[in-house]
């Protein structure tokens, strides 16, 4: 037992070596990526058309033919006509300059010589870095060392983030900001709290998704909630999001949520309303996707371990911030569904953290609470 946390931790440190090598070797490079990269290059390549080819050049200078094949397979309708058609593609960028902050790193990255394809890979092995110290350390504050390592270690092994960590998108960038910014906002010391309000803000800036978990985190903590914390920091962090929120949407004049939806959700031969906008048969047409990505994502599990904790809920949890964290992500979780249903593991790899958090924490103080009751009930007795 002397040994046993140096021996846990060496076997923490091997495993994310190995996760490393694994990533190096098997990102999936998918589709966005390059959309990505033409959103750093886009100030060097005026001509849309020379973008267009530069983006699919580097493609296969950097990954392949088998890779590029892949891009342009005639099977996949979406894919060939991005390779095939330079204004299909270039019209395409404005929902990638959506992810406001993660479009600066890899335009920052260009700008220093790196390519964007090969620093997306970079980036989420740093993010995989903090996200497993960050939780480890965090569960280890609430629970007993061995149970967070445990948590933590499997936690990181399954599917939400193996699949989210290969995967050359914002997602585990989003996952890390959202982490740091919950651990920040449950320090007791006041300037940390107001700190999380920065990384709440480069979170809201990096997918503009998340202003919903913001918004139902501070309207659940000054109307409903009880938690010790003042009304203040909770109108200060709404206001700044919101405008966070409104310079990431105004700055890249992007489509609307309309035409988001009719992209993500529906084949072509199911839009018929006019460009701008979306009739309700439409809207819930898109909700057929749910069926067909369920089965491999962990949503449902999510969703799972988030109502667990509140079967038990009483008027006395109001006053425990990990409930307003459960209740504010389960909202999240479902208002972004009914915003775009297109389910899959790397949208709601924070999610997926919250709610582990949350409940191994719930469930060990609703154990403490039980043993005390037992432990005066007791001594009432003798």
């Amino acid at each position: 037992m002397k040994f046993l946390k140096s021996i846990l931790m060496l076997l923490y440190i091997s495993t994310f070596l190995v996760m490393c090598r694994y990533t190096i070797k098997h990102s999936d490079y998918d589709i966005d990526i390059l959309m990505y990269t033409a959103c750093a290059m886009e100030e060097d390549y005026p001509d849309k058309i020379a973008l267009h080819q530069k983006v699919y050049q580097m493609a296969i200078d950097e990954l392949g033919q088998a890779k590029f094949n892949q891009y342009t397979d005639s099977s996949k309708v979406f894919r060939r006509a991005l390779y095939t058609n330079p204004d299909k593609f270039i019209n395409m960028l404005p929902y990638y300059k959506a992810k406001g902050l993660y479009t600066a790193l890899l335009k920052t990255s260009y700008k220093m010589g790196y390519s964007p394809i090969k620093f997306s890979t970079l980036l989420n092995l740093i993010c995989f870095l903090v996200i497993s110290i960050i939780l480890l350390i965090l569960l280890s504050e609430h629970l007993n060392f061995y149970t967070a390592f445990c948590i933590a270690y499997f936690c990181l092994l399954m599917p939400t983030f193996t699949s989210t960590l290969k995967s050359n998108t914002p997602d585990l960038f989003t996952a890390m900001l959202f982490l740091i910014s919950i651990y920040l906002f449950l320090k007791k010391k006041d300037w940390l709290r107001y700190l999380s309000i920065l990384f709440f803000i480069l979170l809201v800036s990096t997918r503009s998704e998340n202003i919903l978990f913001v918004l139902t985190l501070t309207t659940l903590g000054i109307f409903y909630f009880h938690v010790g914390y003042s009304k203040k920091y909770f109108w200060i962090l709404a206001s700044t999001c919101i405008v966070a929120y409104l310079i990431n949407s105004n700055a890249i004049d992007g489509p609307t949520w309309k035409d988001l939806y009719k992209l993500t959700n529906l084949p072509p031969e199911d839009i018929h309303s006019p460009n701008g906008e979306i009739s309700l048969k439409e809207y819930l047409l898109g909700f057929r996707r749910i069926p067909n990505n369920i089965f491999y994502c962990e949503v449902a599990f999510i969703l799972l371990i988030s109502i667990l904790p509140l079967l038990k809920f009483n008027r006395s949890s109001r006053n425990n911030i990990f409930y307003l964290l459960l209740v504010s992500n389960l909202g999240f979780l479902m208002f972004r569904i009914l915003l775009l249903p297109d389910i899959t593991n790397r949208y709601f790899c924070g999610s997926f953290l919250l709610a582990i958090i949350c409940y191994f924490v719930l469930n060990e103080e609703s154990r403490n609470t039980d043993t005390t009751i037992q432990k005066i009930v007791g001594e009432n007795k003798s």
